[in-house]
């Protein structure tokens, strides 16, 4: 990779025209050279940060999408503007930790972040044939194939389940495993996911005073996701929202200072 030449850059000089990509490389190479806490810093150290800038990120975008969905107006109130900043200032974080990532991999003279931003831009050419080339899609589903078919000519996946990280929570990995299947047209009917409901709620009902194994749970769960997926519905999304609902409800009781044992406490916080 070729080298650019590198000088302390001075941000708060009268020549500073503002941050850019270069500036923002050069930043984290600053960093790293004079900084304590970058210098000692390893892909493995990061993870975590990186882990935790994203939900940070995904954080805000959910802050940001409840205001929007709450707004009738088009002005952008004092919260859209806030909420939009807080968005903006997470995705630079998240921005901090390619860079980061990527300057360690220069030390190693594996790649830069040029070589990332080749890559995503080869990448997304590549995968978009109908928009860069000449396929010619209808709808999401049409393209589905052709989206799993460029993913396996590329050499690195021999399935199309390959790819998957482990490290999802289990409701995004159930989601993306569907999604995966049903993209080869491997979905199951409508009814088939409903009558599925119904037969594991029976076997649990009437195991209700013994043991439910795993399993049971496991099919329960992986099929409601199903039936979530049918109705366009985001399986984690929905659970989130609903895990909220209910500590708003019991957050509630509590500032009152309720019983939560009482058969009308346990009702409103359960009922919904």
């Amino acid at each position: 990779m070729p080298e650019r030449e590198k000088s302390r850059p001075n941000f708060e000089g009268p020549d500073f025209e503002g941050p850019n990509f270069e500036d923002l490389a050069d930043v984290v190479a600053l960093l790293r050279q004079e900084c304590p806490w970058d210098k000692k810093q390893t892909h493995a150290s990061l993870r975590k940060h990186l882990l935790e800038e994203t939900y940070e990120t995904l954080e805000a975008i959910d802050r940001l999408c409840e205001v929007l969905g709450s707004e009738q107006t088009h002005q952008k109130s004092t919260q859209q503007i806030a909420s939009a900043k807080s968005l903006c200032d997470e995705l630079g974080d998240l921005l901090y930790q390619v860079f980061f990532h990527s300057l360690l991999a220069s030390e190693r003279d594996d790649f830069d972040v040029y070589d990332v931003v080749a890559s995503i831009q080869a990448k997304l050419i590549r995968r978009h044939p109908h928009v860069f080339g000449n396929l010619k899609v209808d709808s999401e589903e049409d393209l589905a194939p052709h989206w799993e078919a460029i993913k396996k000519s590329e050499g690195k996946r021999e399935s199309v389940m390959d790819g998957i990280p482990n490290e999802l929570p289990a409701l995004l990995y159930a989601s993306k495993v569907q999604r995966k299947a049903a993209s080869l047209g491997a979905k199951p009917p409508q009814e088939m996911v409903a009558t599925e409901i119904g037969n594991v709620t029976s076997e649990i009902s009437q195991s209700v005073e013994f043991p439910i194994d795993d399993q049971t749970v496991g099919r329960l769960l992986f099929t409601i996701t199903q039936l979530a997926a049918q109705q366009g519905i985001d399986s984690e999304a929905a659970l989130r929202s609903a895990a909220q609902d209910f500590k708003d409800r019991f957050r509630k009781l509590e500032e009152r200072g309720e019983d939560l044992a009482t058969e009308e406490t346990r009702d409103y916080l359960w009922g919904g």
